[in-house]
């Protein structure tokens, strides 16, 4: 694809391995000869030794009847790692409580993927190709540190 970075041996190093095969960050899988892209890599969360893939809980949630938009993050956990945490968005006038939302993840999911903690927002911060800017919502106020 291209030769490395420019004048940045390092990055190029990260960039490509020694067969100069392109770390893209994408995983997926393959099946009938045909490439499914799952996510980022850097979009996994991980809980106590479980694999989350974010994808999985925003399509729940995002099936609920009130909720407009989401995007599923890992949030820092003391004990267990990371642990997942939901930003939402609803229609005009819902009245969707957490422990509601939590109970439709978990009619489906299983518990360790069920968010945690769950924060409504107006909206969800997103770019020009209208891609959620995941790093707008990692500010101290939103992101809570559990103890527990």
């Amino acid at each position: 694809m291209f030769p490395g970075d420019y004048r940045d041996p390092h990055a190029t190093n990260a960039a490509l391995n020694d067969e100069r095969w392109y770390r893209s960050g994408d995983f997926g899988r393959i099946a009938n000869g045909m490439l499914f892209l799952a996510g980022r890599r850097s979009d996994l969360i991980l809980r106590a030794g479980e694999n989350i893939y974010p994808t999985e809980i925003e399509d729940r949630l995002r099936a609920h009847p009130d909720v407009t938009d989401v995007v599923v993050v890992g949030v820092p956990h003391k004990v267990l790692g990371e642990e997942v945490m939901a930003f939402v968005v609803t229609r005009p006038g819902a009245d969707l409580a957490v422990d509601d939302l939590r109970a439709w993840a978990a009619a489906v999911l299983a518990p360790f993927k069920v968010p945690a903690y769950v924060e409504f927002r107006d909206r969800l911060p997103r770019n020009a190709t209208g891609k959620v800017m995941k790093h707008l919502l990692d500010s101290a106020d939103a992101m809570p540190f559990a103890e527990d």
